[in-house]
Order: C-alpha cells, then structure tokens, then sequence
C-alpha cells in the first residue's frame, strides 16, 4: 500500500478538523462555509480512495 494511499483518511480528517476550528473561533464566517468544506473533504476523500489504486496499477503495468 502506497504510503499516500495509507494517509489520505488522514488528511481528509485534517480538512474536516480545520472546517470544525474555522466555524468554531471564526463568527464571521458563515457555517455553510464549513459544512461545504466537509462535504468537499469527504468527497475527495472517496474519490481519491477510488481512483490512486487504478492509478498504481496502470503505472506498474
């Protein structure tokens, strides 16, 4: 397993973390802002789960 493919629920639950601490010490923002910023997060997340193996295994082919 790829070390980045290993990393990738990491860095979504970065994303998440930084939403969550943006609506939290930010009023100014609205908290649609951080509900998209998830959403977007968690989204990239699956496709990018998706998509690197094939990704992988056209390059070692």
């Amino acid at each position: 397993m790829s070390l980045l493919l290993a990393f990738s629920p990491f860095i979504a639950f970065g994303a998440l973390v930084l939403a969550d601490i943006l609506m939290a010490y930010v009023p100014a923002v609205p908290h649609s802002t951080g509900v998209i910023a998830t959403v977007v997060a968690l989204v990239a997340a699956m496709k990018f789960t998706s998509w690197y193996p094939e990704q992988r295994a056209a390059r070692q082919t």
